[in-house]
Formats: structure tokens, sequence, C-alpha cells
């Protein structure tokens, strides 16, 4: 397994495993699929870049979406 950090090329699929947790968990969550589905893509960029998020790769199908 290899774990690297998303950079902006991996924006879209960010925003979707995002979008999707927010809709199926939003327990899990201080913000709401309708707050962050109306941002733009370079608001998800941004953040994206801000935070510095990881990813794992090569473990099992769902890791590479």
């Amino acid at each position: 397994m290899i774990i690297r950090q998303l950079a902006p090329a991996d924006v879209q699929a960010y925003k979707r495993i995002r979008l999707q947790a927010l809709r199926e968990n939003p327990e899990a969550f201080s913000s709401s699929w309708e707050e962050e589905s109306a941002f733009t893509d370079q608001e998800w960029e941004e953040r994206l870049v801000r935070i510095g998020f990881y990813r794992a790769e090569g473990f099992g199908s769902r890791a590479n979406p």
C-alpha cells in the first residue's frame, strides 16, 4: 500500500468522496452536503491544498476512486 498526499489533480475524486460521505453520514461532520456542494472547483482545490489530505493506494478497489 502507498500513502500519498493528495494533489490538485485529485480534486474531483476528493470532492466526489467528500460529498458522498456528507450525504451518507452527515452526523460525522460539522459541515453539510448543502454547504459544501455549493463550493466552486477553485474552493475545493484551495481546501485540498491548504489542509493537505492523504490517500492510501493499492488497498483493494475501493482505495482507487
